[in-house]
């Protein structure tokens, strides 16, 4: 069973379908790149056989070659991402839905929606009372906007507020921009029901950090990106606000991480570059820790390490990832209103 970095090509002819990658038991997953016959190739994160997490799709057509850079979530693009052509003219920059840009995805829906409320139309006759209040007049919508209102997020947090808010609880709700009166944080983007939900941008204002992507249920989770006042950066995916899944992370004095992430931690497949030589390998919470090659001014180490230093060249154990779980790590879940991304 293919498992580990390799190379398969689909089929005998010299033109065929390859791939070049990782594998996990039998299928692409982790970091890889497809070329197709047509000239297209995809080069990123991998799932379960199909794009996932960060990537680049350069597609070749009869209607003409674009190239797709963002999030893709099991073989679509999902998430924020830039399709352009050849020549760098952007045909569209901003968020994707089930590999359909936003705005299409809304119009399919509203669609749909419509055809919805035409069919049951149709099936029942229209009762004019249904249309009005108890007042007499017509029904009051879900949302009204409001410039400068002072309101309460969903933990209590009170700021002041320009977009849409839900008219039963002045709560933020739909696309609106809140600076925080604790002078800490200033963030726009999508909101629901009080909570950051959807794409957002956060800036930290005492420490001149900065964030956008993806939040759910308050707190960033999704592709994103953070940027620390230092020039530290770092783009790829969060669950429940750690980095974790596929990603980038690039430092100042010109070092560069790219590889997997789990709770916040370098874990998994990676390669580290710094100045005279890098890594690349396994890592565990932060660490080189399995198989890897090791190059320092041409001194090579290939073979297996354990909490960062070399052992050997012989196999040694290695922790599962289930039992990572019982490790504390440094980095605990960060809270929203703080900017403690540590690295």
């Amino acid at each position: 069973m293919r498992h580990g970095v390799g190379k398969f090509i689909y089929g005998k002819s010299k033109d065929a379908d390859w791939y070049e990658g990782e594998f996990v038991k039998g299928r692409r997953e982790g970091k890889g790149r497809f070329i197709f016959t047509d000239g297209s190739v995809y080069h990123g994160g991998w799932k379960e056989g199909v794009y996932h997490g960060q990537g680049e799709l350069k597609s070749s057509s009869q209607d003409g070659d674009t190239t797709y850079k963002g999030n893709f979530d099991h073989g679509l693009a999902h998430g924020w991402g830039k399709e352009s052509k050849p020549d760098g003219t952007v045909l569209y920059e901003g968020k994707w839905i089930h590999g359909e840009t936003e705005p299409e995805a809304i119009r399919k829906a509203e669609e749909a929606k419509n055809r919805l409320a035409n069919q049951a139309t149709l099936r029942q006759p229209r009762r004019d009372q249904e249309s009005m209040t108890a007042r007499g007049g017509p029904p009051e919508p879900d949302c009204e906007a409001v410039v400068d209102l002072e309101v309460v997020d969903a933990e209590g947090n009170q700021g002041q507020y320009t977009g849409l808010v839900l008219v039963k609880n002045q709560k933020p709700h739909g696309v609106g921009r809140m600076v925080y009166m604790d002078g800490r944080r200033i963030h726009e983007g999508f909101w629901k029901d009080g909570m950051k939900d959807g794409h957002g941008r956060c800036l930290f204002v005492q420490q001149g950090d900065f964030h956008e992507g993806e939040y759910k249920n308050n707190v960033r989770h999704g592709p994103g990106t953070y940027k620390w006042k230092d020039g530290r950066v770092f783009e790829g995916d969060y669950v429940h606000d750690l980095r974790n899944g596929p990603g980038v992370f690039t430092y100042p004095n010109g070092e560069r991480y790219e590889g997997d992430f789990f709770r916040g931690e370098k874990h998994g497949f990676g390669k580290f570059e710094f100045r005279g030589g890098f890594y690349e390998g396994e890592w565990q919470a932060g660490r080189y820790h399995g198989k890897g090659c090791l190059t320092v001014r041409g001194e090579i180490l290939d073979g297996f390490f354990r909490d960062g230093e070399f052992v050997s060249k012989e196999e040694i154990p290695v922790i599962k990832e289930e039992e990572l779980h019982n490790v504390d790590l440094d980095e605990a879940p960060v809270q929203d209103g703080a900017a403690d991304e540590n690295e």
